[in-house]
């Protein structure tokens, strides 16, 4: 068996980009391209109930626990249905991790 050598590598751009990309991303998806998109799938979830928690903190606060501060007598109910659709935000995005 003769001696490998390491590929030439110069720094030069592939000649046919296309080609090579379409490649490589056979190496990547390869025989498992259902389980491939399936994990792009949940991480692009997970980070978008990531990126929703936290810019769902402002309206919490300034909307529902800021006015019931002043009130004598508060309602609870509607701070308790945005408290469980942040849970279920949460609830996506820890099932997606």
């Amino acid at each position: 068996m003769p001696p490998m050598r390491p590929p030439k590598s110069d720094g030069s751009k592939p000649k046919n980009l296309r080609k090579t990309a379409k490649r490589l991303g056979s190496y990547l998806t390869g025989a498992y391209k259902a389980r491939f998109i399936a994990v792009v799938v949940l991480i692009l979830l997970s980070t978008i109930a990531s990126v929703a928690s936290s810019l769902f903190m402002e309206p919490l606060i300034d909307d529902y626990i800021a006015p019931m501060v002043r009130q004598a007598h508060p309602d609870f109910v509607p701070l308790l249905k945005a408290l469980t659709l942040m849970a279920c935000i949460y609830l996506t995005g820890l099932l997606c991790a």
